[in-house]
């Protein structure tokens, strides 16, 4: 959608509401219990209290005030929820004099080694680690003259256990693993450092476990296949694969201010949804090729694994699938809170990561600022030019404030960077899979496609690399932190508010002029030659004259 100066700008629908109530109660925690539920009291009385006057709009304001209250209520309970787990997932100790049964020789164990299934895929870390998440289903513990063995039959602990292997391999997620290793000086109780000779995976999983596996290699192989240096760079953008990627060349993509590209998100998921949609709308129609291309966006997730902005991704999918089946159809912010208000129940803790708040206020600065920018823009760029900046402005200004506090320096060049890399990320995306595929039936063809993905990777990284090289904006303390995130908002703040004081000047200059040379024979909202364009325009003053 782009801006016009005869658009009215969109207000906050019911669902967005919630979605802001939840994230403002939720996100300060369980400190701000008292103070989210009395806000929640005061907005549900100000929409009782509205109730009883008539209108659209107040019964529009109602429904908002009506569903911010229930969001906060609901962030309330999900942050008071959290607390509690946490807490009680706490390890405890004896107390000095109790004369407890347990000796304090048993308070001073320490994990030994730890047999589990993986939730996750494992990830690489920092300094040539490799993370494992462990759902524990046995702890053996050792201390000063003590050993002892924990187990959870019948079904895994609740506890996580993170493991760090340095140099350690590749392991699927459902996979039963025994890590042996220790607890270093000051680390949290949660992670357990090991060497890559101390995991030892007992088995795959189960059927499902083995064959999403077995799907995953014979991706990679094809994808290997089609490329020599753009291997791992290919990897990482169509299936979410780090590990063949280089630390440098990871590093260059974070240097630019453009580690959002090595993210599966939407902008992946829709080179499949296009793919689908165009070979299931001639056979089935609009709808049910929607509903074709989300559940082929879940296989997708299946196999390159349930991350915070892939998982947002498919389920806006799902969201635009079944509003277009009973003709609902929502807009973008919209469907974007209702992922929220789902995905935040399911994982609270999870919802707190980096990349779970950078994937959802990312699309919220696309949702917008996006057109806002398009807006601003539309005047002075080429159309080729325009939306490719819009999109990279409007994402770079939601999630520079979030960058600045957690990275501490803001990198501008990242977004005529990410302008730049956009259509080369897509191409190599198309490139890849259709050439993945290719080579995959026809091996012969594979040394032509390999100087074709090369080339496109020497390309992006170049930019990368460039843009790696410049200056960024360092932010040593936090007093300077908070003042350029206040100067980000701001800006954002302007960009957002500038349509609607268009839209109120223009609706101002309307009624100051009702003759013959006002807005109203432009074309505005209401007009007839806004309603009936096909007119020609003396049949449009006879209509205008007659009413």
């Amino acid at each position: 959608m782009e801006w016009s100066l005869f658009s009215e700008p969109r207000r906050f629908s019911p669902p967005v509401s919630a979605a802001f109530g939840m994230a403002l109660s939720f996100y300060p925690g369980v400190g701000f219990i008292c103070w989210a539920l009395a806000m929640a009291v005061f907005v549900a009385s100000f929409g009782t209290a509205i109730g009883q006057l008539g209108g659209r709009a107040v019964r529009l304001r109602r429904m908002q005030a009506l569903a911010a209250a229930m969001g906060l209520v609901a962030g309330t309970s999900l942050a008071w929820y959290e607390g509690g787990f946490a807490t009680a997932g706490a390890p405890e100790t004896d107390a000095p004099g109790t004369g407890a049964s347990m000796s304090m020789a048993l308070v001073r164990t320490a994990p030994s080694w730890a047999e589990g299934r993986l939730s996750t895929d494992s990830r690489p870390a920092r300094n040539g680690f490799r993370s494992y998440a462990l759902g524990i289903e046995r702890l053996g513990l050792a201390g000063r003259g003590v050993s002892a063995e924990l187990s959870f039959p019948g079904k895994p602990c609740r506890q996580t256990l993170r493991v760090l292997a340095r140099g350690g391999r590749a392991i699927d997620a459902g996979s039963l693993i025994r890590a042996r290793g220790s607890l270093s000086d000051g680390a949290e109780r949660s992670v357990l450092f090991a060497q890559s000779r101390d995991i030892a995976v007992i088995d795959r999983g189960d059927r499902i476990d083995r064959a999403r596996s077995a799907i995953r290699d014979a991706c990679r192989r094809a994808l290997a296949r089609i490329g020599k240096r753009s291997a791992g760079l290919l990897q990482a953008l169509i299936l979410g694969v780090m590990d063949s990627l280089a630390p440098e060349e990871a590093e260059a993509f974070k240097a630019a201010g453009c580690s959002h590209i090595l993210a599966l998100s939407g902008e992946h998921l829709s080179v499949l949804a296009i793919l689908s949609i165009a070979a299931l709308k001639p056979l089935f129609g609009p709808i049910r090729a929607r509903f074709g291309g989300a559940i082929l966006a879940c296989l997708f997730m299946w196999i390159a694994g349930p991350g915070p902005s892939l998982a947002r991704a498919v389920l806006m999918t799902w969201i635009g699938a079944v509003t277009l089946a009973i003709d609902r159809p929502q807009a973008s912010l919209s469907s974007l809170a209702l992922a929220f208000l789902v995905m935040l129940p399911f994982d609270p803790t999870g919802a707190r990561s980096l990349g779970f708040t950078l994937s959802f206020v990312a699309v919220w600065g696309l949702a917008v600022l996006g057109p806002r920018f398009t807006f601003l823009l539309g005047r002075r760029l080429p159309p080729f030019l325009r939306q490719p900046a819009s999109v990279s402005l409007a994402a770079q200004t939601a999630v520079s404030p979030l960058l600045a506090f957690s990275f501490g320096y803001l990198q501008f060049v990242g977004i005529f960077a990410s302008m730049a890399a956009g259509p080369i990320v897509m191409v190599l995306m198309w490139w890849g899979i259709g050439s993945g595929l290719v080579c995959s039936l026809f091996p012969f063809a594979a040394p032509f496609a390999i100087p074709v993905s090369d080339f496109l990777y020497l390309l992006l990284m170049g930019i990368m690399n460039t843009a790696a090289d410049l200056p960024r904006l360092l932010l040593s303390s936090y007093l300077q932190r908070g003042i350029a995130s206040a100067a980000v908002a701001g800006l954002a703040a302007l960009v957002y508010a500038r349509p609607h004081a268009e839209y109120r000047s223009w609706l101002t200059r309307l009624r100051l002029s009702p003759g013959p040379s006002g807005p109203s024979r432009g074309g505005g909202p209401g007009s007839v030659q806004a309603l009936r364009p096909e007119l020609p325009r003396g049949q449009v003053r006879e209509r205008e004259s007659a009413g």
